[in-house]
């Protein structure tokens, strides 16, 4: 299942003690987020491996646009072997992104979650030539995610498959992995 909006937006709460304001803010934040904020609060320095970006300037009310994108997907450190879409938002838009090539490994086994391979159960092609397809929403025309419009509308998968290109080699998927979201 692809991972539409009531799967990927999560509302997050954050209470620190001595916050004397309380507000919402809209921007994207992501769970790895939540390592780098605590890690800043406690006075620990972040090593390089540490993907996510701290959470304190939007707390402290500096900055209340943290990233353009947000990504939701399963683990693609380990292989995101199963569920074969990762979903990208940007602004208004849901690109929900099938790979580029065929993975005969995805109807097999996941390691997302823990990195521990286990054969996956209830998610089968039924046949080996039947295709995953992309999806693309405008979330102010569309916030239920019942058209697809990605036909019609190249300019904007590209740029929004640029984006998350980008995004994984900055955040180090191998390239044994990235290769099934780059273009063929």
């Amino acid at each position: 299942m692809p991972l539409y909006e009531e799967l990927a937006r999560i509302p997050l709460f954050i209470w620190l003690p001595g916050l004397k304001r309380s507000f919402r803010c809209s921007s994207f934040v992501q769970p790895p987020d939540l390592t780098a904020t605590t890690l800043d609060i406690v006075g620990l320095k972040r090593n390089e491996r540490i993907q996510g970006k701290s959470l304190l300037p939007i707390i402290e009310g500096k900055d209340l646009s943290l990233r353009n994108i947000a990504v939701s997907s399963p683990s693609l450190v380990n292989g995101g072997l199963g569920v074969p879409w990762i979903t990208l938002r940007k602004e208004n838009w849901s690109l929900i992104l099938a790979p580029s090539k065929r993975r005969e490994d995805m109807k097999k086994e996941t390691r997302a979650v823990d990195g521990i391979t286990r054969k996956l159960a209830g998610f089968e092609l039924k046949s080996s030539s039947e295709e995953i397809k992309s999806e693309l929403y405008d979330l102010t025309k569309d916030p239920q995610q019942k058209k697809d419009i990605l036909i019609g509308n190249k300019d904007k998968v590209d740029e929004l498959h640029s984006n998350l290109i980008d995004f994984l080699i900055q955040i180090g998927i191998e390239e044994e992995y990235l290769k099934y979201w780059k273009k063929d």
